[in-house]
């Protein structure tokens, strides 16, 4: 009894030894920590830790397919800012920016909890028209404010001369949000309920489905027929990209940012868990 004692406890110390260690890398987040360096900035350890499980979250959940470019506005100061964690889909080779750049920006408009800009000239351009990796049915931008405040100040998106309008508006100066993904009379409005925080999602899946979620929860959305073209002016953040020119910027702090594919009902939840949860580990997040 005693030999088949220690031959069971030998047998598992050998079947424990081959159980991987926890997995702490993931090469997006290795490439972005990377281009954070040649930038001339820096990712404290802690940074690279919380990416890294963020990313892998992303991945385990099969969200990481809906997104073509996201910020996760950490790193040592702004060189850090101007390299997006994700920069294209994770299915294809082709990069479409390698940086953010920020217009009129000085090293206080960002911290350890996001960027704040004045509210009329800063902003970030993407670089990244919503045309060139989407349709109009099918797109998804999101962010995650920190600021409570309504005001006329838009945080994502572009719009052109021909009426397509690819945005949405939260925190609106009348305590509502706005929602558009096409042109512009298919605008669609609700109330947006105090504080308007946290992180947002607005997506069109379909040219009958468009909806906008606050904190995993659907806040306005509409089943009206809906066409158009998506337009190609690249998508500003911090501020709406007007047929070339930044209208409606907003003072929120912003600590977070994706554009992508439209993300389907029965993933937004997890995006929400993903996003939520890299802000509680590096202490700002919002709770609802």
């Amino acid at each position: 009894m005693r030999a088949l004692l220690l031959f069971l406890l030998s047998a598992w110390a050998t079947l424990a030894s081959c159980v991987p260690p926890p997995n702490n890398y993931d090469y997006e987040v290795q490439d972005w920590r990377a281009r954070c360096i040649t930038n001339n900035s820096s990712v404290d350890g802690a940074s690279y830790v919380a990416t890294t499980t963020f990313m892998q979250q992303l991945k385990w959940w099969n969200l990481r397919r809906f997104i073509n470019r996201a910020n996760i506005y950490l790193g040592a100061d702004t060189n850090a800012l101007m390299c997006p964690l994700i920069r294209n889909f994770v299915f294809t080779d082709a990069i479409s920016s390698q940086s953010d750049t920020l217009v009129a920006f000085v090293a206080t408009n960002y911290s350890a909890t996001g960027a704040k800009c004045n509210g009329t000239t800063q902003y970030i351009n993407t670089g990244l028209a919503a045309n060139g990796f989407s349709s109009a049915s099918d797109i998804h931008l999101a962010t995650y404010s920190r600021t409570s405040i309504y005001e006329v100040g838009g945080a994502i998106g572009s719009a052109d001369s021909v009426g397509y309008v690819n945005y949405f508006l939260f925190g609106w100066i009348d305590s509502n949000c706005y929602m558009y993904f096409g042109g512009t009379g298919d605008q669609t409005s609700a109330a947006d309920p105090t504080p308007p925080t946290g992180f947002y999602l607005g997506t069109r899946t379909s040219t009958t489905s468009r909806v906008i979620y606050k904190n995993g929860v659907s806040i306005n959305s509409s089943g009206a027929t809906v066409g158009g073209s998506i337009n190609g002016n690249v998508i500003f953040v911090h501020g709406l990209n007007s047929n070339n020119a930044l209208n409606s910027p907003t003072h929120r702090e912003l600590c977070f940012y994706g554009v992508g594919i439209g993300v389907p009902a029965t993933y937004q939840g997890n995006y929400y868990k993903a996003v939520q949860r890299l802000q509680l580990t590096r202490n700002r997040a919002i709770i609802p």
